[in-house]
């Protein structure tokens, strides 16, 4: 724990005086893998889930409630997916969901190459590894932020996130964006804006020794 630490290894951030920027290794991966993927569209939507716990009703709420409001031409063709512990498991979980345009991951392919082949990531619970590994990438990305007790560091980013679109605080929020935007001309406003540079440096960058 960071208050107890002599030294606290972050992916690139310092908040305090025993963090020391370190080596993301799981970031690292993330882009290599990529950065080597077959982009394309073959998702128009990806969801990616945190652990269910005792959660998956909720999970599996906010999932019809997205995939009611969603425009059905707009997203045709939608992929879920669980997180990979106890694989069996989580796709069994959502594999109640009834509609004809979700797949549940088979977890043939690994996150890297499932973002690559979306063309938009929606990211459940952030803060969320995902989120920051698709930041890193520049990967389209809307989010569902479910931090109550964001850092001070961290607090303006979240906002402006907010005040354009990135994060939402209800599931209703994010459809009624992902139905109203154009995702191309809409990120690439994102990707560019002073806030999101910033942010991607200072929140996804790693270090080399």
């Amino acid at each position: 724990m960071r208050s107890v630490a002599d030294e606290h290894r972050t992916w690139g951030w310092t908040m305090n005086g025993v963090d020391r920027p370190w080596r993301a290794y799981d970031l690292e991966q993330f882009i290599k893998r990529y950065e080597k993927a077959e982009k394309g569209s073959r998702d128009d939507l990806l969801i990616i889930f945190p652990k269910l716990w005792e959660s998956k009703s909720f999970y599996l709420d906010i999932t019809r409630s997205l995939l009611n409001s969603l425009d059905p031409k707009r997203y045709r063709s939608i992929r879920i997916r669980p997180y990979p512990s106890k694989k069996e498991m989580k796709v069994a979980a959502f594999e109640v969901v009834a509609d004809s345009r979700v797949t549940v991951s088979p977890f043939e392919e690994s996150v890297a190459q499932e973002a690559a082949n979306s063309r938009i990531v929606l990211h459940v619970n952030v803060p969320t590894t995902s989120f920051l590994e698709a930041v890193s990438v520049d990967h389209p990305s809307v989010g569902l932020l479910m931090n109550e007790y964001p850092t001070d560091i961290v607090k303006p980013y979240y906002q402006w996130f907010q005040d354009n679109g990135v994060l939402h605080s209800r599931i209703e929020s994010v459809a009624t964006h992902l139905n109203d935007i154009d995702i191309g001309h809409w990120w690439g406003g994102i990707k560019k804006s002073e806030e999101y540079i910033v942010y991607k440096e200072r929140f996804a960058g790693y270090h080399s020794l």
